[in-house]
């Protein structure tokens, strides 16, 4: 819920749980977030660059082989309540929507309609303070703590094929398993 902002973690990108309503041009976070009476706004940027260590390892990855990233401010009622960064490998997201820019919305999300479904996930929650770039891009105090959750999507050939870092100040959120 926005007021407390639970995110389903053990449903949020389940094929029996996603709200997408492309109707309404929402994805599965926009159209939880509208169920709670409130207005989602997200802004995208999408870009190809090479890969943090970490992220590299757990999309199991070359050095140097570059990723598609996918980077959303989302706000709620017009206030930045998390960023989350999406990290494809190149070999799942070359020709697809996931490189278009902007905010898109597609039934069964981005990952089924480029061919990859996700059907299992790895999750990793941490608490640490807000780096000065989580400061910047949301607008935050220095000393705000933040949830940190990294999810790794695979697909049914155990493929990593996505991994999304959300960042979430703890004032502003619950978690709900």
């Amino acid at each position: 819920q926005v007021d407390g902002n639970n995110e389903h973690l053990w449903m949020f990108d389940r094929d029996g749980y996603r709200r997408d309503t492309p109707e309404a041009g929402l994805d599965a976070w926009a159209a939880d977030v509208r169920a709670q009476g409130h207005e989602p706004r997200q802004e995208v940027d999408v870009s190809i660059a090479e890969p943090s260590p970490v992220v590299a390892g757990l999309l199991r990855l070359s050095e140097g082989d570059p990723i598609v990233i996918r980077r959303r401010l989302r706000l709620v009622d017009d206030v930045p309540y998390q960023t989350a960064d999406s990290h494809y490998p190149m070999w799942v997201a070359q020709g697809t929507d996931i490189m278009m820019p902007g905010d898109v919305t597609i039934p069964g999300g981005l990952m089924r309609a480029a061919g990859h479904p996700q059907v299992r996930f790895t999750d990793q929650l941490t608490g640490r303070m807000a780096t000065d770039l989580d400061v910047m891009r949301m607008d935050l105090p220095r000393i705000t703590p933040v949830f940190e959750h990294v999810r790794t999507g695979f697909n049914a050939d155990d493929a990593a094929v996505r991994v999304i870092v959300t960042i979430s100040p703890t004032d502003r959120t619950r978690i709900l398993f």
